[in-house]
């Protein structure tokens, strides 16, 4: 038995490849996934992600969100209410920005969030992306010239298991 609020377990998840997407689909990103299995039905789950993210264009358009799988079912988390024709996520934008060149920057990206799935059958935590416009980057800038100032970053997604009452 813990102590509600004792962290029970401390899973993490890092991806070091990249990835892109131009897909306005939601879709997994690869390696950015974490499966945990509770110790106890009360358990609640702190998921923490930190995504780096680059862009081809300011112009490109991009969102995140979080994902729960238990048993086959996805449930999006942590995102903002509905709002008419908006794209509910963690994190989005119109436009990657307007400033001084954004194919040459990688951007960092966090959430936290506090998840209750009330049960005891293993759980999938995961990161998905749309990208309605350009494409956008997982761990590397735009324009990934074989340069030694162009960055190659790592991406992570943790999940702490905090006892319940």
């Amino acid at each position: 038995l813990y102590c509600p609020g004792t962290i029970i377990q401390v899973l993490q998840t890092v991806k070091t490849d990249t990835s892109n997407l131009a897909s306005s689909t939601w879709t997994d990103i690869g390696g950015m996934s974490q499966v945990i299995t509770p110790t106890a039905v009360t358990s609640k789950f702190k998921v923490s992600v930190d995504v780096r993210i680059g862009a081809s264009s300011y112009a490109a358009a991009l969102f995140l969100r979080l994902v729960r799988t238990v048993g086959g079912s996805d449930t999006v988390i942590g995102v903002g209410a509905a709002a008419s024709n908006r794209t509910q996520c963690f994190w989005g934008t119109e436009e990657f920005g307007r400033e001084n060149s954004p194919p040459y920057q990688v951007r960092s990206v966090s959430t936290c969030y506090l998840d209750d799935p009330d049960t005891a059958s293993a759980i999938t935590y995961k990161v998905q992306w749309s990208v309605p416009q350009q494409t956008a980057y997982i761990n590397q800038t735009g324009d990934d010239t074989d340069a030694a100032q162009y960055p190659r970053c790592s991406s992570a997604i943790m999940v702490e298991e905090v006892a319940g009452s």
